[in-house]
């Protein structure tokens, strides 16, 4: 019942929210066609949002999919919940712990900072051979 929070269910692929006049665009992630090329995932991001901008713009995306927490520029990648799992294993996706992206955006300036969120447990210094996170 807090009236400052709107629920937004996507009914397809993308999602845009007006944020102080920024237009953002949400969206999974997955329909980004990219196999793990030298230049990382800028250049396939990329192409994909300046097709997408083509139909209709969006100052900043937000995108999530690849398992790995980044701040693009004109999009950010959101971390995993879960951390290393099996499909990042099979996808050669780099382990990194369990963390979410926090972006704050300035009514003026727009978006101002990106943070991760850990989302787990700090371990004991005795475990970090055995298990990093």
């Amino acid at each position: 019942k807090e009236p400052r929070i709107t629920w937004h269910i996507a009914e397809g692929l993308l999602v845009y929210v007006d944020l102080y006049g920024q237009m953002c665009r949400f969206m999974h992630g997955d329909t980004v066609q990219y196999q793990g090329g030298t230049g990382g995932l800028y250049v396939p991001m990329h192409r994909a949002l300046y097709r997408l901008n083509s139909t209709r713009n969006a100052n900043i995306s937000f995108f999530g999919h690849f398992h790995t927490a980044c701040d693009l520029g004109f999009a950010v990648g959101n971390g995993s919940m879960i951390g290393p799992n099996a499909y990042g294993i099979m996808k050669n996706i780099p382990c990194e712990p369990p963390r979410q992206q926090y972006v704050l955006l300035d009514s003026k300036r727009g978006k101002g900072l990106v943070a991760g969120i850990y989302c787990d447990h700090l371990p004991d210094p005795k475990d970090i051979v055995k298990n990093p996170w």
